[in-house]
């Protein structure tokens, strides 16, 4: 089905990044020009996130997901869009979404579809690569499991999921399921040093 796993390409092709391409996937376009380049070396996290974007193809085969926790505006949207970027340019499927907006059409009725056109719960479990974005923790026991369902589902799978939050790292491993994933199939990227939101990047690719 065509918003199932696909095999990745051996090399990138920045010629599939068409607009197109780029919102099936739920990419805010304020997030399209965006790269490794406009961020300064000093900064631990670009290594990390250059890293597993070298090891794509082994990580993706293996479900090795990361963990982007940092403060608001520290740029974690931007660097989970950049790893989806770089699947896409090898013909893998991802999708972004917001943790809210996931709970919510989750618990909807009407859970609609996938910009790409998938079925939403199948689709979310599916895609090569899955960045959850702005995840957080309910005080509602059921929002909580629907979030950790998703994950352990494409745990089981071995399918790759990118996860951004401005929680604490404390408060990420106070959460069981998320600390024994962490233990095993995730590696943590702490995001810090540079408010983004006031001090915007600028690629010189542009």
């Amino acid at each position: 089905m065509f918003y199932e796993r696909l095999p990745l390409s051996a090399e990138p092709n920045p010629d599939i990044l068409t607009p197109t391409v780029l919102r099936r996937a739920d990419i805010g376009e304020s997030y399209w020009d965006d790269n490794l380049d406009a961020i300064p070396d000093h900064l631990s996290y670009k290594d990390l996130v250059a890293g597993y974007i070298m090891k794509i193809h082994e990580y993706e085969r293996g479900g090795y997901g990361l963990l982007l926790a940092g403060p608001f505006g520290t740029g974690k949207t931007a660097l989970g869009s950049i790893i989806l970027k770089e699947a896409l340019m090898r013909r893998a499927r991802c999708f972004t979404v917001r943790c809210a907006v996931m709970v919510d059409r989750l618990w909807s009725k009407n859970r609609q579809e996938l910009p790409n056109g998938a079925p939403f719960e199948e689709g979310l479990t599916n895609v090569n690569f899955l960045f959850i974005d702005d995840f957080e923790v309910y005080d509602s026991k059921p929002k909580n499991n629907a979030v950790e369902q998703i994950i352990y589902a494409r745990y089981a799978r071995r399918l790759p999921t990118i996860i951004a939050t401005n929680l604490k790292w404390e408060d990420v491993f106070d959460l069981p399921y998320l600390k024994s994933l962490l233990k095993d199939r995730y590696w943590p990227c702490p995001v810090t040093g540079i408010n983004w939101r006031d001090n915007p990047p600028v690629s010189p690719n542009r």
